[in-house]
């Protein structure tokens, strides 16, 4: 991907035009976020003679992607089991996951959600939690689920230190009540079954609630994430139906026959 430019959070504005991908595919920097970030993440590695700074932990999210790639490869999940367990401890993606959200895209999204959303939300999968802290900090009814052992370790120290009050589960936790609100972003196309999780997301919805599912449509594995599978969807008036193929899905696990990982010249991954 293209090398993001970085501008500070306080030149953030809202905009609709998702069409002006520079804008998409910028950083509003939030520089205290990301100073708890590397004070997080080193004291979660353990690093104490020879800390990342700044520049390392930029470093990483630019590689975040082809890093959490070259895990899956290396870990071959043949299962579900196995498949659950790679996001459990893959420790990759959490940089790259915190300048993510901090982007025009999901920082718009974020307004978006919490300007036509009601209380309280469930953000389902919430990786880093960007958009949880945002709800959190705008004093919304917020739960978080996450299976990731180092991103549900992330939102309680981030929650403790911005006291903010966030119910944070991990995802093997049972989800009690339910919610006018749910968040499930870039989550269907790693799911094996993504028609049962979209029923379980309505199980868990008020009547009149809305649910934020994406992202669809996803053309399948490729090199810089063969942990997706293909889905795609259908549209006939005002229902749509999610089209996938559940044994293609396994049988691509258990073949474990991955992307190529091709090294381009000059590469920038992001």
């Amino acid at each position: 991907m293209k090398e993001y430019r970085f501008l500070p959070v306080q030149d953030f504005c809202q905009k609709k035009d998702y069409s002006e991908k520079m804008y998409c595919e910028t950083i509003f920097i939030d520089e205290d976020m990301f100073m708890h970030a590397m004070i997080f993440y080193n004291a979660y590695m353990g690093y104490r003679s020879h800390r990342i700074d700044r520049e390392e932990a930029l470093m990483y999210a630019k590689l975040g992607t082809r890093l959490n790639s070259e895990f899956w490869k290396i870990t071959g999940p043949k299962d579900e089991a196995k498949l659950n367990s790679y996001y459990r401890i893959t420790p990759f993606h959490f940089f790259n996951n915190i300048i993510r959200f901090m982007d025009g895209m999901h920082r718009d999204l974020a307004v978006e959600i919490g300007e036509k959303g009601k209380s309280p939300f469930l953000d389902i999968g919430g990786g880093t939690g960007g958009i949880s802290i945002y709800l959190a900090m705008k004093g919304h009814d917020v739960t978080y689920t996450e299976s990731n052992l180092m991103c549900l370790a992330w939102m309680k120290y981030i929650s403790k230190a911005l006291k903010l009050k966030i119910n944070i589960l991990d995802s093997s936790e049972k989800i009690e009540g339910k919610f006018n609100f749910i968040i499930a972003k870039d989550i269907i196309e790693h799911v094996i079954d993504p028609g049962n999780f979209r029923q379980y997301l309505q199980s868990l919805l008020n009547e009149g609630g809305h649910i934020h599912l994406s992202h669809y449509p996803c053309c399948g594995p490729d090199e810089f994430a063969p942990m997706h599978f293909k889905i795609d969807v259908k549209r006939e008036g005002e229902f749509e139906s999610l089209i996938y193929n559940v044994e293609d899905n396994l049988a691509y696990l258990r073949d474990g026959k991955y992307p190529e990982t091709i090294i381009h010249n000059n590469e920038q991954v992001a």
